[in-house]
């Protein structure tokens, strides 16, 4: 990111992770969430109606998410906290 007054400097700027159990509890509605395989995922993309460019970027998505090994752990907030002027909101917050 090109930030206003901060010229040739790179800005890691990252949020929380959040799980989809997480967002689901945070929505305060019943859901239900399952692990499903990646055919599953493709074929309910393809019904939904989802145009291929669309169900190819959801599908990259899933596949990086599913990985475990995204470097959330080395990444954290106080950047972006710092260019936004406040502390991130949780995700119930954001709900």
């Amino acid at each position: 990111m090109i930030a206003y007054g901060c010229d040739e400097e790179i800005l890691e700027l990252s949020g929380n992770a959040v799980t989809y159990a997480e967002l689901a509890r945070s929505s305060g509605k019943d859901m239900e969430i399952k692990p499903v395989s990646r055919n599953e995922f493709m074929a309910v993309m393809a019904r939904s109606g989802i145009p291929q460019m669309g169900m190819m970027l959801a599908q990259s998505y899933q596949d990086y998410a599913v990985q475990g090994s995204n470097g959330e752990e080395k990444l954290t907030s106080a950047v972006l906290e710092k260019v936004i002027g406040h502390k991130l909101l949780t995700a119930a917050e954001m709900i």
